[in-house]
């Protein structure tokens, strides 16, 4: 029966050297020991803070009263005709329409946009690209900033161009409760659209 030999006579090395598997597994280690901490970082933040909120519904806690324990009576009191009921599921209810405004706003604007960005000519797509992701470095402060000078009662840029045309221009677009919600969503397609 005939062995294979390389050049030198000797048999080739079968699977691989144990020296280059232990290096292989230490560069693997070594990738692991620098990811670790944010790992860590975020199983503390998200899981670890989520576990002690859902412990502390189950108390009658108020403030830094420890409280005690209470069952599901928190649970309970929420299906029941209270002020508390009603305001929690408003909130619910307002934060549900602020998360599918934004979702069926962004998402496909961003995919349209991320289309026509991708068949531009090569020299403008990088400064298109930049321009459009600009928004999301704004600090969040400066955007309510601006927004708010933007839709003022008084001093707003869009009351203004409303009065320009004829239209009504005294619409307090900040504190009306129809258009609060919908002036979210606007700001936040603004700010967020360019990152998606």
């Amino acid at each position: 029966m005939l062995e294979r030999t390389n050049r030198f006579g000797k048999k080739p090395a079968q699977g691989g050297s144990n020296l280059w598997r232990k290096k292989k597994v230490s560069e693997a280690a070594f990738g692991y020991a620098f990811i670790l901490p944010f790992f860590l970082l975020m199983f503390i933040l998200t899981f670890v803070v989520y576990a002690i909120g859902l412990s502390i519904s189950f108390t009658d806690a108020a403030n830094i009263n420890p409280g005690s324990f209470i069952g599901f009576d928190n649970y309970t009191q929420l299906f029941q005709q209270t002020k508390e009921s009603k305001d929690f599921f408003k909130a619910f209810g307002s934060t549900f329409y602020y998360a599918i405004g934004c979702l069926v706003t962004q998402i496909p604007a961003a995919f349209i946009l991320a289309y026509i960005l991708n068949n531009v000519p090569k020299g403008v797509r990088s400064p298109l690209r930049a321009a459009f992701f600009v928004p999301v470095l704004i600090n969040s402060v400066v955007i309510a900033l601006l927004f708010r000078m933007i839709f003022s009662r008084d001093t707003g840029i869009i009351n203004w161009v409303l009065g320009l045309v004829g239209l009504p221009n005294n619409t307090d677009w900040l504190q009306d409760s129809t258009w609060a919600i919908p002036l979210l969503i606007i700001v936040s397609f603004w700010q967020w659209t360019g990152f998606h």
